[in-house]
């Protein structure tokens, strides 16, 4: 599974909100989402993209937040199906 979006610094609840939708359709733990960007957030002072991937096989999580083709911000997390 693969999802994408726009991080956007001035509106974090849509961020949250597209972010939880892509964990939401994949039957993941959407409570995730909210730490992540609150981590991302850090690093950001721009809007960015952000990219999950969802490895089903190793059920791991890749979150990263990119801009102009550098990753600003990346973790792993073993996610289980909820």
């Amino acid at each position: 599974m693969r999802a994408s979006g726009t991080y956007c610094v001035t509106d974090l609840r849509a961020t949250e909100e597209q972010v939880s939708r892509a964990l939401r359709d994949a039957g993941l733990p959407v409570d995730i989402a909210q730490g992540w960007l609150s981590s991302a957030s850090g690093r950001l002072c721009d809007d960015a993209q952000w990219a999950l991937d969802y490895d089903v096989e190793l059920q791991v999580a890749s979150f990263e937040v990119w801009r102009d083709g550098r990753m600003l911000f990346g973790l792993d997390d073993w996610l289980p199906p909820s």
